[in-house]
């Protein structure tokens, strides 16, 4: 749509007039040409001029108030005018009073300025005057000291000292400081070495010479108390204090207390005021001592001022009640409890110089005073660290040569039991059957019984408490046999009925003769010899010693030590050396060739007689003992068997199981192990049989023999096929084992050259396996039908089950009708 130039001219003219712009969207976008311009100006000078009309008409009707107007506004340009002057002058006022007051200012500092410069000369003057008067007074103060005077300057040096600290941090102050130091050390060196002057300790020929002077120095003309308070003035006793204590503890006490070297004897000269010390030929023990040491305190607070005698004390005494306890009062303790009453005149020293020092405002009565409050503990101290300590140097010395000692026990026995001690049994002349007057008949109505009855006292029937290891026990019962095996835990109750089978077999051809016929009974003593070292008698005594001396305690003499139960105590210490013996023997014994045999012989001895001892004295806690010493010999005696019992196994072992023992090598290896096995166990018993008791060698060596024949049987058994040379070479090494028979043959019965018959050999008695040993060398040698009899009419199925003697056949015969119907016998007859 075109808008029309009258319409454009009319949104100028209202826009211009007005200031707002058209509401009209066409007019605002429409172009402003040339031709719609002119008549736009036209109109707006004609709007122009109608504005002036009016602007002028309307001054026409107000020129009378516009001529009032201008003369107000001249008048009030007038008061500015005036406003204006006044400011200025007020301003220039103000300017000149600042310029005023900057020179107050700068006067009043200037005047402040010159005060300070009066009160810096001021002070600059009086430090002078200060550093010269104090300058002059050190001056004067050297000179002082120059000339020898020291104890004047005492009080001064305080003094000096509070003078010196006045001064103004500055050069002169540290210069003057450093030289009222020196003075200072300068006056307490001078009193120090006057005063130790006074003092004097000097040695001469021997002898040591302690004189206090109680006149005046000569130097300085006062007295050592006069110096001391001087030195306690300036706070400088240390030094003094520190170089007394060292030489009094250095050439006094230390020598007086010295247990090796040192002065024994103490004098005091009244009239030179001089303690004397000296060392004689007399040997130094605790009474002279105490007797010294309270000679050299008494004089040291008789002579020396309370001040530093006091001093000296807190220094000294400590150290030296310490050394007193521990190298002479505590040693001086006796052990011995006759003696131990006879140190009362030590304990009365002891007391007395307690109370000596306490007086003295010494340190060091308490420690007395507790020493002897504790002296019944440190006596049993000492028992028990002696004790303890005798058991040690026992055993480490070992000082005398291996004895014998003798077992005794009485036993009933008839004619059969002497005569088959006769032949099986008895060392020598040592161990001989004594017969006693009294006699007695019974009737055997058991074959077993007369068995049993022989062999009890020496415990031939005591092996079957443990085939390999059984522990020797020559003189206990059955009973307590069994008890002991009990508390070993050797749990053999089979192998011991099958034992006693064999034993009872083995024997029942001899009771049976004899069975039911009056047999006279006999008592008679039966003895044998074992080897023990000197360490259970040495052990004896100790143990004895201390029960008796714990019985003494109880008497009134000591009640003294009943607070402590000194003599229960004391009844305690033969547990403590025992249980010692047991923990350090095995390490010591093992030193010793066949050391644990060694051990369980001592301990068996020991045993025997702690027991009678412990029957006289009605001690419990002894008996105790005894048991648990006899434990230790069963395990001592274990630990040897379990050792030679290991060395034999291992020995066979290289026999590989006697597989292949007819072929080269292995037959070589088989001959070496079972000839070596031999070797060892005849080693052993030449070893042995010096140490043990006939009857606990045989046993120690059957068991040992058991395990060797226990070995072989096993393996023999493990072959599933044995060849007749096998046999026959398996034969012979039954043979050679068999050959270990003499070893349980009495020397005596082999020696003796009365006897119309062979010994006896007591293999079958001490080896559990030795028939069934013999069985099995018959069967590697028999034929089936000897076997089959063995088995039927002999005692073979004693020995061997069923089973195992089918496993043997088997084994050493070929398949045929005859070991099929020999087999079917065997198990028909089962018993």
């Amino acid at each position: 749509m075109t808008v029309s130039n009258a319409a454009i001219s009319d949104a100028l003219l209202i826009s211009t007039r007005d200031g707002t712009y058209p509401e009209s969207e066409e007019v605002l976008t429409t172009d402003l040409s040339a031709f719609a311009l002119r008549p736009s100006l036209q109109l707006i000078g004609e709007a122009k001029q109608q504005i002036e009309t009016d602007i002028r008409g309307l001054s026409q009707n107000s020129s009378s108030d516009v001529d009032e107007w201008i003369a107000q506004a001249s008048h009030l340009q007038e008061d500015i005018r005036h406003s204006k002057n006044i400011a200025r002058e007020i301003v220039k006022e103000y300017e000149d009073g600042q310029n005023l007051s900057a020179k107050i200012q700068d006067a009043k500092a200037k005047v402040e300025l010159l005060q300070k410069e009066i009160f810096f000369n001021q002070a600059v003057t009086s430090s002078l005057e200060d550093i010269w008067s104090l300058d002059r007074d050190l001056n004067k103060a050297e000179s002082i000291l120059a000339s020898g005077r020291p104890i004047e300057l005492v009080a001064g040096i305080e003094q000096l000292s509070f003078r010196t600290e006045r001064l103004a941090d500055s050069n002169a102050k540290e210069i003057n400081n450093s030289r009222v130091l020196r003075l200072r050390e300068a006056v307490v060196e001078s009193l120090t070495a006057a005063a130790s002057s006074m003092v004097q300790l000097q040695k001469a020929d021997g002898q040591q010479h302690l004189r206090v002077d109680h006149g005046t120095q000569e130097s300085l003309g006062v007295t050592l108390d006069l110096l001391l308070e001087a030195l306690e003035q300036l706070d400088s006793m240390e030094g003094l204090l520190r170089n007394l204590s060292r030489a009094f503890h250095r050439r006094i006490f230390q020598p007086v207390l010295s247990p090796a070297t040192g002065f024994n004897t103490c004098f005091i000269d009244e009239e030179s005021h001089a303690l004397n010390l000296s060392s004689t030929e007399k040997k130094k023990d605790a009474q002279g001592v105490l007797d010294c040491l309270s000679s050299v305190l008494g004089f040291l607070n008789a002579h020396l001022p309370k001040r530093l005698n006091s001093a000296l004390g807190e220094r000294l005494s400590e150290d030296l009640v310490d050394t007193l306890i521990r190298d002479w009062l505590t040693p001086s303790v006796p052990l011995d409890l006759a003696d131990i009453l006879k140190s009362d005149s030590i304990q009365t020293t002891v007391a007395d110089l307690a109370n000596q020092i306490l007086s003295y405002h010494w340190p060091g009565d308490t420690e007395l005073m507790g020493w002897l409050e504790g002296l019944p503990h440190i006596w049993l101290e000492k028992r028990r660290n002696s004790a303890l300590d005798a058991v040690r140097r026992t055993l480490k010395a070992r000082r005398g040569p291996n004895k014998e000692a003798r077992r005794t026990e009485r036993q009933n026995v008839s004619a059969l039991d002497e005569a088959f001690a006769q032949n099986g049994y008895s060392d020598d002349n040592a161990n001989s059957i004594e017969q006693l007057p009294e006699t007695t008949t019974t009737f055997l109505t058991n074959p077993t019984d007369l068995e049993e009855e022989d062999l009890s006292g020496w415990d031939f029937d005591d092996d079957g408490e443990k085939n390999d290891s059984a522990v020797p026990s020559p003189t206990k019962s059955n009973g307590d046999i069994e008890d002991a095996s009990d508390a070993w835990e050797w749990d053999e109750d089979n192998a011991e009925e099958k034992r006693r089978d064999h034993s009872s077999s083995g024997l029942q051809g001899a009771n049976l003769v004899h069975k039911g016929a009056p047999v006279e009974h006999r008592e008679v003593t039966l003895t044998e010899t074992y080897t023990i070292t000197d360490i259970p008698d040495h052990l004896l005594d100790f143990v004895s010693g201390e029960v008796r001396d714990a019985e003494q305690m109880k008497t009134p003499e000591y009640i003294a030590f009943e607070r402590i139960s000194a003599s229960t105590c004391l009844r305690s210490l033969p547990t403590l050396i025992l249980a010692m013996f047991r923990a350090t023997a095995p390490a010591h014994y093992s030193t010793i060739p066949s050391g644990n045999m060694h051990l369980y012989n001592d301990c068996v001895y020991l045993v025997d007689k702690l027991r009678d001892f412990a029957k006289s004295t009605s001690s419990t806690q002894l008996s105790v003992d005894c048991d648990v010493l006899e434990k230790f010999a069963k395990s001592a005696y274990a630990r040897e068997m379990d050792l030679q019992r290991t060395v034999l196994s291992d020995i066979l072992d290289g026999a590989q199981g006697f597989v292949n023992c007819t072929r080269f090598p292995y037959s070589a290896e088989c001959e070496t192990a079972v000839n070596s096995a031999i070797d060892r166990l005849r080693a052993v018993h030449r070893d042995w049989s010096s140490i043990l008791s006939r009857s606990a060698l045989l046993q120690s060596i059957g068991s040992l023999l058991a395990g060797i024949i226990e070995k072989i049987i096993g393996d023999v058994e493990d072959m599933e096929d044995i060849s007749e040379a096998e046999s026959q070479r398996l034969t012979a090494f039954c043979s050679q084992i068999s050959a270990l028979e003499d070893l349980f043959i009495s020397e005596q019965a082999a020696q003796d050259e009365r006897a119309d018959t062979e010994p006896v050999p007591l293999t079958a008695v001490y080896v559990s396996n030795w028939l069934r040993f013999q069985y099995l060398a018959n069967i590697l040698e028999s034929s089936l039908v000897d076997i089959k009899y063995l088995w039927t009419e002999g005692e073979l199925s004693l020995e061997f089950t069923a089973d195992e003697l089918i496993e043997l056949i088997e084994a050493l015969f070929a398949e045929s009708s005859h070991r099929r119907s020999a087999i079917a016998e065997i198990r028909r007859s089962r018993p």
